[in-house]
């Protein structure tokens, strides 16, 4: 028993590295790179389909240098929603806790690249908001609040229950 415990030593070591490297790099890398495109690509779009809108109840508040306020009237009630990019605090948790389970790198560009297909759709539901309907801005938030963190995290039990089935097919059943 202790000899299987020491043997898996390195493997444990080597999983805590990977997962100290991601940790660095998402402080050193991600956030700079989301903090960048909030700067100089959302905040300034948003702004500009806000202020060429026909409501003019909708409105744009700074939170932090990579996040912010939008009011908006829906049925005679202001609504607030925050926006932040995707590939956040639920991505760094989903991809931290994966690296337990697998190191086999397809799980984690699957879950990167729905987090830039949710970001697509947030911008475009920020848009469709602005531009067009209130429910855009409902899409929106229900990606940033439910949809995004409900999927990073379920990709965990889902990649855990994917291995533990061994990959079986419907015929063997």
């Amino acid at each position: 028993m202790n000899q299987s415990l020491f043997q898996n030593i390195p493997h444990v070591v080597r999983k805590a590295a990977l997962m100290l490297l991601v940790i660095v790099a998402y402080f050193l890398m991600m956030r700079p790179a989301r903090e960048y495109y909030h700067t100089h690509a959302v905040w300034p779009l948003a702004a500009h389909w806000i202020d060429s809108g026909a409501d003019t109840s909708t409105s744009l508040e700074p939170k932090s240098s990579k996040s912010f306020y939008l009011t908006f009237s829906m049925d005679e009630t202001q609504k607030q929603i925050v926006y932040s990019p995707q590939a956040g605090f639920f991505w760094l948790l989903a991809t931290l806790s994966l690296i337990f389970i697998t190191l086999k790198w397809h799980y984690y560009l699957f879950l990167f690249i729905l987090h830039l297909i949710f970001e697509g759709v947030v911008v475009a539901g920020l848009w469709a908001g602005a531009a067009c309907s209130p429910l855009g801005f409902i899409v929106a938030d229900f990606i940033i609040s439910y949809l995004s963190p409900v999927i990073s995290l379920g990709m965990i039990p889902t990649v855990l229950l994917y291995r533990n089935k061994g990959h079986q097919n419907i015929n063997h059943l």
